[in-house]
């Protein structure tokens, strides 16, 4: 069961790319459009694999809220890209050890 480990990965190269790189419109929509793709297959593993569990499920909607604000998507959460960032990425870490609590965290 480690269909999870391949869009975490995914996800955490999203945020260090925006973090090191300045990205015009059209690259932020398609790493929005990726993230949201990656967020949709993680939500499912949450339903499916881990009882929709509810924890999980918030972090990943953290996930989902602040990288979106950061791409400028979605919504206005009154943070800076920088602040939505790492907000994004802590929500990512958490979501990973929950995924992952009977395996090595991330």
């Amino acid at each position: 069961m480690t269909e999870h480990l391949k869009p975490l990965q995914d996800l955490s190269n999203i945020i260090s790319h925006v973090e090191k790189s300045e990205t015009d419109f059209g690259e932020c929509a398609g790493l929005f459009a990726a993230a949201e793709a990656l967020c949709a297959k993680l939500e499912k593993v949450i339903l499916e694999s881990h009882n929709d569990d509810p924890y999980a499920g918030g972090k990943l909607l953290g996930v989902r809220l602040y990288l979106g604000a950061a791409l400028g998507f979605g919504t206005d959460t009154g943070h800076d890209s920088t602040r939505n960032l790492e907000i994004a990425r802590q929500d990512l870490r958490v979501l990973c050890n929950v995924l992952n609590r009977s395996r090595e965290s991330c």
